[in-house]
């Protein structure tokens, strides 16, 4: 148990010398990307132990995205079923992704525009909870339709000249920009399909569309059939840069920073994740 980022980084520098194999990570989305980004600096070049991700969070979007399912609560049983098949002799199965890279930051889902405004609203509810969550996206989806407020507060279009490994999109005007290596973004809404195991890059998708437009799209995403390119580009990279007129608020696995007029996204290092079987 760690109670800042120093006690962290000093738990991850003793497994290090420890020579670990793998690094189990209980607790939620935040966790993960404070977690690999400590992991990173203290193994520099050298390779990472593979990741056990224990569904210990309230969203745990980063799990469900990799298809580890679960109760919440049962990090135990799951840990307790892996070390029986290790024991065993049985090899266990596992995705490679590489980490979205955002300066001296790591983590697996990167966003910006709606999908930071929409956690920072969360977050500004008080008690974070699931059922919150869901609520304000209701509301949220009821706003964009009658064009309310609370719509024009989380649906705010930017203005943004994006370069993926430095080809420009046709498109300046966003929504959101989304960038990961797991397919879902929360909710079970997958806006990033292509995400896929053993992608060399990341996931890219760009909402270019209106906040009615976006809700539209909300079905498609929930039940993985084709986003519509009219309202967004979907697209795989190594690198992107994103320049906008202000500096623009982004998300890295649900925690909230404050970006730059420029900012440099990167596919980082591959993490080897541990994907347990169901049942």
């Amino acid at each position: 148990m760690t109670t800042s980022l120093a006690e962290l980084d000093g738990a991850i520098r003793r497994y290090r010398d420890a020579g670990i194999e793998f690094l189990g990570i209980h607790g939620g989305d935040g966790t993960i990307h404070h977690t690999v980004t400590a992991a990173i600096q203290a193994y520099g070049a050298g390779a990472l132990p593979r990741l056990i991700v224990l569904r210990g969070g309230t969203m745990n979007t980063v799990a469900r995205g990799l298809n580890i399912r679960g109760p919440r609560g049962a990090a135990h049983e799951l840990l307790a079923h892996l070390v029986r098949c290790i024991d065993a002799g049985i090899a266990p199965q596992t995705t490679r992704r590489h980490l979205v890279k955002i300066g001296e930051r790591y983590g697996l889902i990167f966003g910006n525009g709606v999908m930071y405004q929409f956690a920072k609203a969360y977050y500004d509810q008080g008690q974070p909870h699931r059922w919150s969550g869901a609520q304000l996206l209701s509301r949220a989806v009821l706003s964009a339709l009658v064009g309310g407020p609370l719509a024009r507060m989380l649906m705010s279009p930017f203005t943004a000249r994006v370069t993926l490994d430095g080809a420009p999109w046709q498109h300046d005007r966003f929504l959101c920009i989304a960038v990961a290596s797991v397919p879902e973004a929360g909710y079970g809404f997958t806006p990033l399909p292509q995400a896929v195991d053993g992608l060399d890059g990341l996931a890219v998708t760009g909402f270019h569309t209106t906040a009615r437009g976006l809700v539209a799209e909300l079905p498609g995403m929930y039940f993985k059939t084709p986003l519509h390119p009219d309202r967004c580009t979907i697209a795989t990279a190594r690198r992107l840069t994103v320049n906008t007129e202000i500096p623009l608020g982004y998300t890295i696995d649900g925690d909230l920073y404050l970006g730059d007029t420029r900012m440099d996204i990167a596919a980082g290092p591959q993490l080897e994740i541990v994907v347990p079987p169901r049942g």
